[in-house]
């Protein structure tokens, strides 16, 4: 946009002109001076889209006293986990697929990253409920509440405390069965369903079980500050825990409000954590690494997967990667 680069320039530190080679594709001055001035162009397009877009969304609506929901996740140049932290009401989605000769159906891939990413801005960010678009997919009519309940208990394990049912499409005609759909996409729940009548005890069920999920908190092990910068999209996220473990993703500003009391680091959420894991990057912003080093003086557990090698981007280089370092 117009004022893209005066916002470069206001964020960064420096002007964005001379670098814009860098866009078709030439290395200017070095191949790494080139990667920092992409790592802050990416950081730029997310920090301007949430200040810009969703920032100036949650400003518009509240003199209604609207709160904001969203999915924040998929194909874009953000931080997932910052946007999150935006919604009042995070929204994170499971799909079901077909497998042949399978009678059950199995998560789709591509959207199971989503349920993790979104407890854990849940969690750090103090957020009651964890969304999901649930039960999405293209199965037709062939499944019902004894193949569906398994899917959906996995999708609580994950940390969601909220069904948004994918789908449930008014039926305003008695004679148009099995009724409107949304054409082949998610399950269809509704009165023109074989088992609809016998469905109570299932529902009632969720709704338990959802009231019982948003009660207190989640206990967690390790916060991991798995990577500084944009994008980071769920799907991209590799980072597992021994058996008996959980974890939380946190975002850079979830490390800016950790604090340590007694060899533990605490949010202002009421979540601890054992142990601080860093990226595997090796990389920092001079503003995280300060933050670091202030945690582990007060006696906080930080695990770095490697060596802490510098900051990522051009701003302020090359002062402030030799101060990371």
């Amino acid at each position: 946009t117009a004022e893209f680069a005066d916002e470069f320039r206001k964020r960064r530190g420096y002007d964005l002109g001379p670098w814009l080679p860098v866009l078709t594709g030439r290395v200017v001055e070095s191949a790494e001076k080139t990667e920092r001035f992409l790592w802050d162009m990416r950081q730029t397009v997310s920090e301007v889209t949430l200040s810009r877009y969703i920032d100036r969304l949650r400003e518009l609506i509240a003199p209604y006293g609207v709160q904001f929901s969203c999915e924040p996740y998929g194909r874009l140049c953000v931080d997932q986990l910052t946007y999150g932290g935006r919604s009042d009401f995070p929204i994170c989605e499971f799909w079901t697929e077909r497998k042949i000769l399978e009678p059950f159906p199995t998560f789709s891939d591509y959207w199971y990253p989503s349920m993790k990413g979104l407890a854990s801005v849940a969690n750090t960010y103090g957020k009651p409920r964890v969304g999901a678009e649930a039960f999405t997919g293209s199965r037709g009519w062939v499944d019902h509440p004894y193949l569906l309940k398994g899917m959906g208990d996995e999708a609580f394990c994950n940390g969601v405390s909220h069904y948004v049912i994918h789908l449930s499409a008014h039926q305003p005609y008695d004679r148009m069965k099995p009724g409107l759909t949304h054409r082949k996409w998610g399950q269809h729940f509704n009165r023109h369903q074989t088992w609809w009548e016998f469905s109570r005890p299932y529902f009632d069920y969720i709704a338990r079980c959802q009231l019982l999920l948003r009660q207190g908190r989640r206990v967690v092990d390790v916060a991991c500050l798995y990577h500084e910068g944009a994008p980071l999209n769920f799907n991209d996220i590799q980072f597992e825990m021994p058996p008996g473990f959980d974890h939380d993703f946190c975002s850079p500003e979830i490390v800016q409000r950790m604090e340590v009391e007694n060899g533990l680091i605490h949010l202002p959420t009421g979540v601890s954590y054992r142990y601080l894991v860093l990226p595997r990057s090796g990389r920092l912003t001079r503003a995280t690494a300060r933050k670091v080093a202030k945690l582990r003086a007060g006696g906080a557990s930080v695990y770095l997967q490697s060596p802490i090698a510098g900051t990522p981007g051009l701003e302020r280089y090359p002062e402030a990667n030799d101060e990371v370092k």
